[in-house]
């Protein structure tokens, strides 16, 4: 849904079904914004956006999870320990209007 609508939007996209692809993934196409399912195969979300904070400081990234909003919570928690910069968070299912917002 979000790769489908943002492309409707104009942005090119990118996207992984397995966390352990995220670096590779990274150094072919350097995002703005990226959006990461906190529960993931391979490498969880939190830990893949650790990865792509490290490699890109200033590409926002949105933490969202489909799951118990603990989920979430952890992530948040885990983003603000790590000292991750622009770090966000929403449930799913989320809406266009919504993410119109968060791609900007």
């Amino acid at each position: 849904f979000v790769e489908t609508v943002a492309a409707e939007l104009g942005y090119e996209t990118r996207s992984i079904a397995d966390g352990r692809g995220v670096e590779d993934a990274f150094h072919e196409f350097d995002p703005d914004v990226i959006l990461v399912d906190v529960v993931l195969t391979g490498l969880e979300g939190i830990e893949v956006g650790k990865v792509l904070s490290e490699l890109n400081e200033r590409a926002k990234i949105v933490l969202i999870s489909g799951h118990n909003i603990s989920f979430i919570n952890a992530g948040l928690a885990v983003a603000s320990a790590s000292e991750m910069e622009n770090v966000s968070a929403s449930e799913k299912p989320c809406s266009i209007a919504w993410l119109r917002e968060v791609l900007g």
